[in-house]
């Protein structure tokens, strides 16, 4: 393959045209989950087509059982993307992603029973929401492990405050490199709030929030640069 001239808008061209055609192929003769999922990040990101995106998902999901196409095609229905927003689709297809193990979908999963919009009545599930978080977080999602820290840092609905268990998920979230995390577990160590006071601990879990909001920064930086 030779290299693109991305300055070409000729070669730029070409290259866009031949990618379709990859993924289209992919997709459809080949039945690749991955490319018909890659065929719907083309139709979203490049052309701006929703609607093709969305189909390619659904192929992706329903024909194919891809969890990222599942997932995506989620996202499509809470945001009204491409189709007809919809809770219930959304609900549908994130369940599935979730089951086939796409641990994004789970961690959703739990923020829509959390917030209670799994339900018509608005009630707010806290420990089906948990147990989303939990698959989730044992398989090293941070945010979902962030998220049952959180739970058990306050106590939420019949869900009781544990500060034990806030210190387990905070600190497995933070090794996970999730900021906020670190912060709370440099917070619980350094009050003693449920554990044994730790100074050395406190300014150590500290110390990496600190690095992680610089190393964010940095990033941060480097991209409004690139632009």
């Amino acid at each position: 393959m030779f290299a693109v001239d991305f300055k070409d808008e000729e070669q730029v061209k070409e290259y866009l045209e031949n990618l379709h055609i990859e993924y289209m192929y992919a997709c459809h003769q080949e039945k690749s989950p991955e490319g018909c999922v890659r065929l719907g990040d083309y139709y979203s990101g490049i052309k701006k087509n929703f609607k093709d995106a969305a189909d390619a998902y659904k192929s992706a999901c329903e024909e194919l059982d891809s969890p990222d196409g599942c997932f995506k095609l989620g996202t499509c229905y809470m945001v009204g993307r491409g189709v007809e927003e919809s809770k219930e689709e959304c609900y549908k297809y994130f369940t599935k992603a979730c089951d086939l193990n796409n641990l994004g979908a789970c961690h959703n999963l739990g923020m829509i029973h959390g917030t209670g919009l799994a339900n018509i009545k608005k009630k707010r599930e806290v420990e089906k929401a948990t147990e989303f978080f939990k698959k989730a977080c044992d398989q090293n999602y941070p945010q979902s492990c962030f998220m049952l820290s959180a739970v058990f840092l306050q106590g939420l609905g019949t869900v009781k405050k544990d500060m034990e268990q806030a210190r387990i998920y905070s600190e497995k979230a933070c090794n996970l490199d999730h900021m906020y995390a670190c912060a709370n577990v440099s917070r619980i160590y350094h009050l003693g709030d449920g554990v044994p006071k730790n100074q050395s601990l406190a300014e150590k879990y500290m110390a990496k929030a600190k690095q992680l909001h610089k190393d964010l920064s940095e990033e941060r930086k480097q991209l409004k640069f690139g632009e």
